[in-house]
């Protein structure tokens, strides 16, 4: 891209070369690029349509998205106990109320729900709530799948699977998912750090299994994660990222459509 020469502002009146660019051409190049490049997200917790109930999306997840959740226990008096015992609706009402309304949203995870209903032309004064849950509702998953990825600029997304979950394995043993815009990666850190009660509940499944992972142990869970490496997945890992898009979450990392 080439720039007519630009005078600087000096004493000697210098003037650019006519091959650079000025700071506001930098600025509308790359903005170019950003507005007509599509990106491969490699590291979400998604989950297509064909894992049901385990996509979590609309206004009610986001809100109690853990991020928000900490948060709100840093602005109020609510206990956890207290919290935990409300339903998902007033647990979204009450973030709402003390961390929208009561509390300017400046931080990173509450500037990332004014993001999302701006994104869909919807308001963002402390009435919005309701409006948003009506949106919301209005939604097919599939249709909103589409759009989210159009503003987004995404062409596909990498998924986090655990093929041993109890809730996702289904989804695999009945031949796993199909969408195009979502590829499997695999993980096992359940498994790899030992979370409590998990080794169990694989025993319980019928899987050869035990807490200081035999060889025995290894291989039965080579077995099962193959159907996943089956369906392209990528490498094992298990760290967390997030968008201010949100799509979908498992329980325990809820990152949702939005």
């Amino acid at each position: 891209m080439k720039a007519t020469s630009v005078k600087q502002s000096d004493a000697n009146s210098k003037t650019l070369p006519a091959d650079l660019l000025s700071g506001e051409q930098i600025r509308r190049a790359v903005e170019e690029v950003l507005e007509s490049t599509p990106f491969i997200d490699i590291h979400t917790h998604l989950f297509s349509p064909a894992f049901g109930k385990l996509g979590l999306w609309g206004i009610d997840e986001l809100l109690t998205y853990h991020y928000l959740e900490a948060e709100f226990f840093r602005s109020s008096n609510t206990t956890p106990d207290q919290y935990w015992r409300l339903s998902k609706r007033e647990q979204a009402d009450a973030i709402w109320r003390v961390l929208f309304v009561e509390n300017s949203p400046i931080s990173e995870a509450t500037r990332g729900i004014v993001a999302v209903l701006d994104a869909f032309d919807l308001p963002t004064d402390p009435s919005a709530l309701e409006e948003a849950r009506v949106f919301f509702r209005t939604q097919s998953i599939e249709e909103h799948i589409r759009r989210v990825f159009q503003i987004a600029r995404l062409s596909s997304v990498v998924m986090t699977n655990d093929p041993l979950d109890p809730e996702e394995q289904p989804v695999w043993l009945n031949g796993g998912q199909k969408h195009p815009q979502f590829h499997a990666a695999l993980r096992l850190d359940r498994i790899l750090w030992g979370w409590p009660g998990h080794w169990q509940r694989l025993a319980s499944q019928g899987y050869a299994v035990d807490e200081n992972a035999s060889g025995k142990s290894i291989a039965e869970v080579q077995a099962v994660s193959g159907r996943v490496a089956r369906a392209h997945a990528t490498a094992v890992y298990g760290s967390f990222a997030c968008r201010h898009v949100f799509l979908s979450g498992r329980q325990h990392y809820k990152q949702n459509f939005g």
